[in-house]
């Protein structure tokens, strides 16, 4: 009677481990299976936060050329935020200054900027030479300082009345603009068709 006790006893035992140890194992796979959404989910919110901090609004912020005294037309610094547009040079009752925007990014607001053009000081003259749009037919009217002018500053110019091309069966305009000489330097006239 006590042998068979014993084995009923063990029998009992074997039974209770084997239900711990499954018990241990659910509640493993529970607490993985949780991890794991949780993650999931912190990931996708972080996603969302990304996507949506992207299209956030950036404003244009002059950069640290703003307000200097400069002898030839700017390329750099132009903007601390935002994306610089074109530098014109434009003679004002005040003086002659180069001038840019920097535009603001997914609605923000566009800096207008400017600095002082010291053309008549003693550095070395510069004949202003069309850059690689002149005589040209573009599809869109240049957006870089090179594509106007190669040397000497861009002067901002204007496009005629739009005529149709019977041969090319396109609307053509020609637009003009004017690169100045620095520092005394001659100035070039230039042009391109804008083909549409």
């Amino acid at each position: 009677m006590k042998t068979e006790n014993s084995k009923f006893d063990s029998a009992v035992l074997f039974a209770v481990i084997l239900i711990g140890f499954i018990f241990i194992a659910i509640a493993s796979l529970s607490v993985i299976k949780s991890n794991g959404l949780y993650q999931q989910s912190a990931a996708s919110n972080f996603t969302a936060i990304k996507t949506k901090s992207s299209n956030v609004p950036v404003n244009g912020i002059c950069g640290t050329t703003n307000g200097k005294v400069l002898e030839k037309s700017p390329t750099g610094e132009l903007c601390s935020t935002g994306n610089p547009s074109v530098v014109i040079l434009e003679n004002k009752e005040v003086g002659t200054f180069y001038v840019w925007q920097c535009i603001g990014i997914n609605g923000g607001i566009t800096a207008s900027c400017s600095a002082t053009a010291n053309i008549n000081s003693s550095s070395k003259k510069i004949n202003a030479v069309c850059g690689s749009s002149n005589k040209q037919e573009i599809n869109k009217m240049p957006t870089t300082q090179e594509e106007y002018c190669d040397a000497g500053n861009y002067v901002k110019g204007d496009c005629e009345s739009p005529a149709y091309d019977s041969v090319s069966k396109k609307w053509k305009s020609t637009c003009s603009w004017l690169c100045s000489g620095d520092n005394g330097g001659t100035s070039e006239k230039c042009s391109a068709v804008l083909v549409k």
